[in-house]
Parts: C-alpha cells; sequence; structure tokens
C-alpha cells in the first residue's frame, strides 16, 4: 500500500537557460509524480528491512510528501515531533531529542541503501545536514549520460531568499514528468570535525530486532564518533574505521567491535535477551547499554585504539592533545593543546568539538591558574561552551563544558541544570556522568553524587583517579571516614593539590601520620594558601570546613 499521501506538484512552463534546464513558473497536480515516489519510498523500506510503522519509515514518507506538497517550510523539530512522532503542545526540542535522534537514523539508512542494493535505483532520496527538507533527485538515461544525476527543486509554497541562494528548475525525462527536488537549505552546514573515527553496525541476518534497535539508539547519543548503519541484515556498505558486528549465537547475540582494514576485534560480548533490554533510566542501563558505552565515549575502546593507531588528524588531533593535558596536567601540555586549537581556528575550521575542548582549557587556566591570557579565562570558556552549543545543540558534552565552567564561576543551579541537560542527551558516557557527579559532589550533593559514581563505574570500568577522589570526598561529606580513607589512600603517587589533600587526610586517618605529614608538606609547598585552593574551585562552605579541619588536624 501505497504510504505517500495526495501530491500537488508543480506545472512546468518550459523556458531554456544557458545550461538546457527548465524553469518552474506554476503549479498543478503531476499523477506521475506520486506513483514514482510512493514506489521509491517502498522500495526503501522494504530492501532495508525497515517496518514501515517503523519511526524512520513514517518520518521518511512525511518529509517526502510534506515537501511534495509545497509546505517544505513547515519541516520544523515542533511540526515533526507533533505529526510524526505523536509529542503534544508542550514539545521543547531543546528537551527532546526524538527529531534529531530518528533523523540521523534515516540518513544513515538513505546512505547504505543508495551505497548497495539501491545503487541503481532512479529516484534519489537523502536528507542533507542542517535542514529537515530531502533533496529528492533522478537518474536519468536520456538527454544525459548514463547515470547521470539531474537534480531540480521545487517551491515550498513562496519564494524564500536562502543563504546559498534560491534556484528553481525542473527535468523531464521521457514521457514522464517527473518533478525533482533540490535542497533548499535554510542555513549552512555545521562543520562537525575532521578526523573523528568512524563506525559501522553491521546485523547479519537472524540478530535480534532489539539488538540492533538498541544499538543504533545507543551509539546515536554519541557525537565523538561517525557512525552508519543500514538497516537490519543489510550488506556491507561504505568503509569506515571500525565495524560492530552483531550476528547470532544461538539464543544469545554476539556484539563485536572489529578494525575495519584488519579484522582485529578490539572488543567481543555475548549478550542474552535480557541484558539487551533497553531500560528508561539512565541508572539502570541494560549491560549491552554500558558496553556500548564504553565502545563509543571519548577515550573509549574506539578512541583508543584509533589513537594508538595514529590514525587521527585535524580537530581529532587538538583533542588527542587535550586529554594528553588532563593526563599529565602541565603547562607544557595545556599551552600545546590549547595552541592547536586557536590556530584550527584561525585557519578557518569551526566545530563543536574545538570549542569544548577550548573551554576546558580556558577553564584550567583559570582553576590551575596555567599560561593565563589577558581577560578573564572564565568568561572566555563560557563563550565557548556556548558556542559549541550553537553549532550542535544535541551534543551533550557542549551543555557538560559549560556545566563545568558555571560550577567554576559559583553559578551552581545554572550548573546544574547544565549537567543534567548533558545526562539527557547521553546518558551512556561514563566520563561525562561521572563528571556531573563530580561537580554536585563539591557543592554538596553526595548521596546523589555516589549512584552517579557507580553508573560511571559501571560505563568507565577500572581505577580512574578522579572517580577515587570523588569517592573520598562523597564519603568525607557524609561522615564515613574509613570509606573516605579507603578511596583517597589510591590516589598516592599523583602530584595533584586535590590528590595530595586527599592522601594526607586519608593517611590520617588511617594512622599513618609520617605519610600524612610528608603528604601536607608538599601540599603545601605546592599550594601555601589550601582553603584558597577549594574556595577557587567553588566548593561548598561546609564541605570546606570538614575538609581543613582534617588537614589542620595534621602536625607539620
Amino acid at each position: 500500500m501505497s504510504m505517500i499521501r495526495g501530491v500537488v506538484t508543480p506545472v512546468v512552463t518550459e523556458r531554456r537557460t544557458l545550461k538546457g534546464m527548465i524553469s518552474l513558473s506554476s503549479a498543478e497536480a503531476v499523477p506521475e509524480l506520486a506513483s514514482e515516489l510512493s514506489e521509491a519510498v517502498e522500495r526503501i523500506i522494504e530492501r532495508t528491512g525497515v517496518a514501515h510503522d517503523s519511526n524512520p519509515a513514517r518520518l521518511l514518507d512525511y518529509v517526502v510528501t510534506e515537501t511534495a506538497n509545497g509546505r517544505a517550510d513547515r519541516l520544523k523539530a515542533f511540526t515533526i515531533a507533533q505529526d510524526v512522532f505523536r509529542r503534544g503542545d508542550n514539545f521543547d526540542a531543546s528537551n527532546d531529542s526524538i527529531v534529531r535522534v530518528e533523523m540521523k537514523r534515516l540518513r544513515e539508512i538513505l546512505d547504505h541503501y543508495y551505497a548497495t542494493v539501491g545503487e541503481e535505483d532512479p529516484v534519489r532520496i537523502s536528507v542533507p545536514k542542517g535542514t529537515y527538507v530531502p533533496q529528492i533527485s533522478r537518474l536519468t538515461t536520456t538527454a544525459h549520460k548514463a547515470g547521470e544525476v539531474e537534480e531540480t527543486s521545487v517551491s515550498a509554497g513562496r519564494a524564500r531568499q536562502l543563504r546559498r541562494g534560491t534556484v528553481f528548475s525542473l527535468g523531464a525525462a521521457g514521457l514522464c514528468a517527473m518533478a525533482l527536488f533540490a535542497w533548499m537549505s535554510l542555513g549552512g552546514e555545521v562543520d562537525s570535525g575532521e578526523g573523528e573515527p568512524s563506525m559501522r553496525i553491521e546485523a547479519s541476518e537472524g540478530t535480534a530486532r532489539a539488538a540492533y534497535s538498541v544499538a543504533v539508539d545507543t551509539l546515536s547519543h554519541f557525537s565523538n564518533i561517525e557512525l552508519s548503519t543500514g538497516g537490519l541484515y543489510a550488506e556491507a556498505g561504505r568503509a569506515a574505521n571500525y565495524q560492530l558486528i552483531l550476528a547470532p549465537a544461538g539464543a544469545q547475540t554476539l556484539a563485536q567491535l572489529r578494525v575495519n582494514d584488519t579484522g582485529e576485534v578490539i572488543s567481543s560480548r555475548v549478550f542474552s535477551d535480557e541484558q539487551i533490554t533497553e531500560e528508561a533510566d539512565a541508572s539502570e542501563l541494560s549491560d549491552f547499554e554500558v558496553w556500548l558505552g564504553q565502545v563509543a565515549t571519548r577515550n573509549g575502546l574506539i578512541e583508543a585504539d584509533f589513537i594508538r593507531r595514529g590514525a587521527y588528524s585535524g580537530d581529532f588531533a587538538c583533542s588527542v592533545l587535550t586529554e594528553a593535558y588532563f593526563t599529565n596536567q602541565t603547562d607544557a601540555r595545556h599551552l600545546a593543546a590549547r595552541d592547536c586549537i586557536l590556530e584550527r581556528l584561525s585557519a578557518g575550521h569551526d566545530s563543536a568539538r574545538l570549542r569544548i575542548d577550548l573551554a576546558k582549557l580556558y577553564r584550567e587556566e583559570h582553576s590551575d591558574q596555567r599560561n593565563l591570557m589577558p581577560g578573564d579565562p572564565l568568561m572566555r570558556a563560557a563563550r565557548e561552551a556556548r558556542a559549541a552549543i550553537a553549532l550542535d545543540r544535541f551534543d551533550a558534552n557542549a551543555y557538560y563544558a559549560l556545566m563545568s565552567v558555571l560550577f567554576a564561576l559559583g553559578a551552581t543551579e545554572e550548573g546544574i541544570a547544565m549537567g543534567e541537560r548533558s545526562l539527557e542527551l547521553n546518558p551512556f558516557d561514563g566520563e561525562a556522568v561521572g563528571g556531573f557527579a563530580a561537580r554536585i559532589n563539591i557543592v554538596g550533593q553526595h548521596e546523589r553524587a555516589l549512584e552517579l559514581f557507580e553508573v560511571s563505574r559501571r560505563l568507565t570500568p577500572g581505577g580512574v583517579a578522579w572517580r577515587d577522589y570523588g569517592y573520598f570526598l562523597a564519603h568525607l561529606g557524609l561522615g564515613d571516614l574509613q570509606a573516605a580513607a579507603a578511596a583517597g589512600i589510591g590516589l598516592r603517587g599523583s602530584g595533584n593539590e586535590l590528590y595530595l589533600a586527599a592522601v594526607a587526610i586519608s593517611a590520617s586517618i588511617r594512622g599513618d601520620e609520617a605519610l600524612a605529614r610528608e603528604t601536607k608538606q608538599m601540599l603545601l609547598e605546592q599550594e601555601p594558601d589550601i582553603r584558597w585552593m577549594y574556595e577557587r574551585r567553588a566548593y561548598d562552605a561546609d564541605l570546606i570546613d570538614k575538609i581543613m579541619m582534617q588537614l589542620e588536624a595534621i602536625q607539620v
């Protein structure tokens, strides 16, 4: 049954242009258009294995039909959310990413279709980034070389002035008066960065639909990896750096992360249906979601392997320098990362990734007094974080960066709101979950911080210094001194002044006064004004008092 509803399309008054194209001047229904578009949409759905009542199928039908009916100017997140996804009048795109996530899935399905089984399809449908208006073109074999794509455009009901210019033209092939639509962009396309790793999801026949669905939904939350997929049981498509292979393993599902060009398996797990089931609450992530988070998070399995292979460039190379700084915080590493980003920006490159990393480095300029530049570093950091949000308002890392800056400014309520927004957009990023826990921890929300640290520990397992420090601080704030000492003593060997204070206090609680005195002396050599060390990081006043009481009890 056809999914295309009644279509109203332009009639053509022919007027030759210099390139032999045909201009558009009036409107009238062309029955052949409805039939051909209907068949094209149906082919895509059937041959990719997408269910007719699924979100991608309904979204494809809707955007094509609205454009064909001259209503492309209605294709906004709000109307799509209401008409396709049954959201109410209170829908807020800043709090609900359904349109963005499903549009990304639709783009991937279309890309895969035309790269594989739909390569010879005469009708081509795509939705370019930066718009919800589809581009529809047709492969012609008459009046052009075989396989040449002839693109034209249709009015959305009124002439509009667009930044890239508006061109109305129409092509005809054979006896069919086929109207073809071109992208009428409402703005420039955002530079999503350069050099980040790419991954393709491939599910072999017999794979549980739930596993494929959860994989696509979970990984769509990560903006640091270029994700592609072509539908359940799809054939292999365009090359990516990594493959996520889903395959049946008896009554279970095998999930493997492989390097595409070598076939090397980076991680392999088998999941039961119960371990795959998607939970609604971020604190109740399924085992499969947790593993996917470990795969895709910044500094996760993919990025770690990508960096190890040295295959990166561009914006990602600056991110590598930024993460190197946070691994070993020195003035030289901070300067190298900051200069890399500023050089990229001055050369005309721009991306949310660059702005996020620069915001974090400016924040460190304030908190650790590193490589000071003219002006207030926190104001510069806030500006960069907001610029990142403007470039991609569905990038969880952008809100996370702004959150960290707002906490440093002492704007606690606003910082918590940005942190909650970051978790809404991506509850599967262990570092972001733990980072938010660390921020609410320093303002006294210790119990919730401990809950989020546990979620973070599942997503990023192993000993992580910042999380051990978070456990120390939370238990100290709650008055559980032994638990605080058990976490804090593990920070021994670090030169970070906050960690030195934690080790000194932990050693004192455990009765190792020699270590406590030695470590406190090292702390005082680095930071003579210990209270100010916490105040400039916007720690809660009661928490600072508890820390200082413990430190003052250590005699040096």
